[in-house]
């Protein structure tokens, strides 16, 4: 599921309530998914319809007739998302019901991310579609200062505030006391240092990054092992597979491929720290939950929040280069007492600066002000 559908659900889940209701509408290409949010966020009502071509664009007729026909009954539109035509149907609602517009880019007006389909997103759709939609929003909201300031925004000028999202504790899960623990599955030795890694395999996480890093590190820290959580089946990780084999650290690796429910709570659990070097990432929904299991971080500054991370003292932050993210990697990996009073930090550290309970006010005064100032006519 992507982050932009877990951070509309997370922060619509966060305001709904007496005064604030929440509607979710978007598309789908099967009903299975939709079910199981349904069933993780029963206060809010959630409608899907069909999506058809261009697919990958998520274009669907059923979903702008709705908001054309619909919109006007709400007060505010928050659209999470830029560059796909269903946030362009939504903006086109909003404008003609003379709604507010809010709009979240998810790091998709970050500089890093407008490389990808450069001249569609330049010198077309972006002047063409969204500066109109940045000109009519009544907000830009980013998650981090930095995502704020670096936005591109092919001229316009919105408004620009920034709210971290809204992370949830895990729901107290007790493990089964029979099976095998991840590191007897999956032949980790006893007294292995064990970092994860556990999100989406893109080339931006920085990945390889660490496997050159357990190169560097193998004849200092033996005891330095690497496990992999993602879909490992995919062409990047088999580069990834391909690249540990080459720098003989392949015996050091451990391709654990997709986890889910306690699998995944195991693998916080066993783990001694948390790895994400990534070259760019306007936030990072992983991290926060890594810190509610009380697992310290290894990250870099192209994480936006890292700053926010290193001053609560849970995260040693580097640069998305080899050396740098191998002197992380070794001090966090020799600095057992470190790691160990991070582990007691961490969980109070993400639930002091990403609980809904402590956000919940700062989104209701936003979206209240929101309110009380009309769109102006454009």
């Amino acid at each position: 599921m992507g982050g932009s559908i877990v951070a509309a659900l997370r922060i619509a889940d966060t305001v709904h309530g007496d005064d604030f209701e929440c509607t979710i509408v978007g598309t789908e290409s099967t009903s299975d998914g939709v079910e199981v949010l349904r069933q993780e966020y029963p206060r809010l009502e959630l409608l899907t319809l069909p999506h058809h071509f261009p697919r990958h664009s998520f274009a669907s007729l059923p979903l702008r007739r709705w908001l054309a026909a619909n919109v006007a009954r709400f007060d505010l539109v928050h659209s999470h998302g830029i560059f796909n035509f269903p946030y362009l149907h939504a903006y086109r609602a909003a404008r003609r019901a003379r709604r507010p517009f809010v709009l979240s880019p998810h790091n998709s007006l970050d500089p890093y991310d407008l490389r990808k389909k450069r001249a569609l997103k330049g010198y077309w759709f972006g002047p063409r579609h969204v500066r109109p939609m940045l000109e009519y929003a009544s907000s830009l909201l980013c998650t981090a200062e930095r995502e704020a300031r670096e936005a591109e925004t092919y001229g316009a000028n919105p408004p620009r505030h920034v709210l971290p999202l809204p992370v949830p504790a895990p729901a107290p899960r007790r493990l089964p006391n029979g099976g095998a623990s991840l590191r007897a599955r999956f032949d980790l030795p006893a007294q292995a240092i064990v970092m994860l890694f556990l999100s989406r395999l893109d080339r931006k996480k920085g990945l390889e990054l660490v496997l050159h890093a357990l190169q560097c590190l193998a004849p200092r820290i033996p005891a330095l092992h690497l496990a992999v959580a993602g879909d490992v089946d995919s062409a990047y990780g088999a580069e990834l597979r391909a690249l540990g084999k080459s720098l003989g650290v392949d015996d050091r690796v451990r391709w654990m491929g997709f986890l889910s429910g306690d699998d995944k709570a195991r693998a916080y659990d066993e783990s001694d720290f948390f790895v994400l070097p990534s070259y760019n990432e306007n936030f990072g929904l992983v991290l926060v939950e890594a810190l509610y299991h009380g697992l310290p971080l290894v990250l870099s500054d192209q994480v936006y929040i890292a700053d926010a991370l290193a001053r609560a003292d849970v995260a040693r932050v580097c640069h998305p280069t080899t050396e740098s993210a191998t002197d992380a990697i070794g001090w966090a990996a020799e600095a057992a007492d470190w790691r160990r009073d991070a582990r007691q930090r961490a969980p109070s550290a993400a639930a002091r600066l990403y609980s809904p309970d402590v956000l919940r006010p700062a989104y209701l005064r936003y979206y209240d002000a929101l309110l009380a100032t009309p769109p102006a006519r454009r």
